[in-house]
């Protein structure tokens, strides 16, 4: 789908002047000899206004200094598999000759919002400190009547599950027959016929099935609610229709028109009118973020044993490039669907290579030995991670060329990817593989952790509020 936004082309064009005058031919002479220095400062105008035009486009609108991204400054990863607060990225300081107790505020600090909302709530591991009311009313105070949406898969669903459950909450599945189930209004013409046979599936069957439908994680004390909903990837032939856990629509962009719209107006609603809060909510998120990455890269893998093909070769350019139109297209969707949303793209997780043959993903057979070959083998997650960062991401060398950055600008714009952010959350978790929950998804500690301040950070920028980088806002329990 192309953006529906329009920009201007500029065009220059010179008029050939076609005055012709009455008067006798040596006065006609003396008006064109006139004619020439009007036309020369004409044309001197017009060169000196291009010139000026592309001194704005590279002088005038210079890359500005990027902000301090705490999760895109480089650094470690601390894990604590026993207390959810330390699980925190931890950026490098300035390097010192000399060790300095004061070296790491100067360092691009995280600002510690998932400790403030835990300690909010009441929560807090044994041993800590606990912090002072003060620090969640000047940490916190973006959360209030919030909504993100979440577009992803089964890592974003359990994702969201984890996160609910750090915070003292259950998240709601939204399974069929639920108040807030909608699955009745999807177009018949979206429902493929294989599925319809399954009205009649077993129990066990459609649990599974259920595993694919909305979840809402809410958190009344601050009127904040998460959104996520399922989805199977960028493909756009509904290739997975016949799994297990497959429900329709099958393509991205219909499922957010006629899942998460009308979840999000549902939800909106007044308790009494069957919503989520006591009051009325906004039914347009403040957040959505999108990923995309397993699905894609299993179908792939998938392909591949048809054709007798490995599956850890490179992708192709032509699967490369098919799917970064279709991540384009599918951001434009949701900026056309929610304009004054704030847009992330999520990177993925990296599941080990050495477990990566997920051979129940696909529901095989353990006995068979050709089917066991590696789904997520790690060169291909690399080359769509680099695929998505080149849809939102300047090059590095951009920002010390004003020109390119400035066509790289002018590109996003008329592809409809401006203003998109990324989240490193999957790249900072690579080789935490040994936390996993099981072979694909990652565990709550340190992943969920890590993922709600990352995403509570987003938030508070999406919102407005004044950007927190610093580490006097650690208490001595947490440095």
């Amino acid at each position: 789908m192309q953006s529906n936004k329009s920009y201007p082309a500029y065009q220059y064009s010179l008029i050939p002047n076609t005055w012709r005058s009455p008067s006798p031919k040596g006065h006609r002479l003396h008006r064109r000899s006139a004619l020439i220095p009007v036309l020369a400062v004409c044309v001197a105008f017009i060169l000196c206004i291009c010139w000026l035009s592309n001194l704005l486009d590279t002088t005038f609108e210079p890359p500005s200094p990027p902000s301090c991204d705490p999760w895109q400054s480089y650094g470690h990863l601390n894990v604590n598999t026993d207390v959810p607060e330390e699980n925190v990225w931890r950026p490098y300081p300035w390097l010192q000759s000399t060790p300095s107790p004061d070296a790491a505020t100067r360092a691009c600090t995280p600002p510690p919002l998932m400790r403030a909302l835990r300690e909010s709530l009441n929560i807090r591991s044994s041993g800590l400190q606990p912090y002072p009311p003060s620090l969640s009313d000047e940490l916190l105070p973006f959360l209030h009547n919030r909504t993100v949406l979440l577009v992803g898969d089964s890592v974003t669903r359990n994702t969201v599950q984890q996160f609910c459950e750090l915070l003292g909450k259950e998240s709601i599945k939204i399974e069929r027959g639920h108040t807030w189930d909608l699955f009745d209004q999807i177009p018949q013409e979206w429902i493929p016929a294989e599925w319809a046979e399954r009205e009649n599936w077993e129990d066990w069957l459609r649990d599974k099935e259920n595993m694919s439908r909305p979840r809402v994680c809410y958190i009344p004390e601050w009127d904040f609610a998460i959104v996520s909903i399922f989805h199977w990837g960028m493909d756009d032939t509904d290739y997975w229709r016949t799994k297990d856990q497959y429900n329709p629509p099958g393509l991205l962009e219909q499922r957010m028109q006629v899942i998460a719209i009308p979840l999000l107006e549902r939800l909106a609603l007044p308790e009494t009118e069957g919503g989520l809060a006591p009051h009325a909510r906004s039914a347009v998120p403040d957040l959505i973020e999108i990923s995309s990455t397993l699905w894609d890269v299993a179908k792939w893998a998938r392909d591949d044993l048809d054709a007798h093909e490995m599956t850890i070769t490179d992708l192709s350019s032509e699967r490369l490039e098919w799917w970064r139109q279709r991540v384009a297209a599918v951001v434009r969707e949701a900026k056309d669907i929610w304009p004054t949303s704030t847009l992330v793209w999520k990177s993925s997780h990296w599941p080990s290579d050495g477990s990566a043959k997920i051979d129940w993903f696909m529901g095989w057979s353990w006995d068979n030995p050709d089917a066991h070959r590696p789904f997520f083998h790690h060169n291909r997650l690399l080359q769509l991670d680099h695929a998505a960062r080149s849809l939102f991401l300047p090059q590095p060398w951009h920002l010390e060329n004003p020109q390119a950055y400035q066509s790289w600008k002018r590109n996003s714009r008329r592809n409809g990817l401006d203003g998109v952010g990324y989240s490193n959350w999957g790249n900072l978790l690579l080789g935490q593989h040994a936390h996993q929950q099981d072979q694909l998804h990652p565990g709550a500690l340190p992943a969920a952790y890590l993922w709600g301040d990352m995403l509570l950070y987003q938030l508070r920028q999406a919102t407005g509020f004044p950007t927190i980088e610093s580490d006097g806002h650690l208490p001595l329990a947490d440095k």
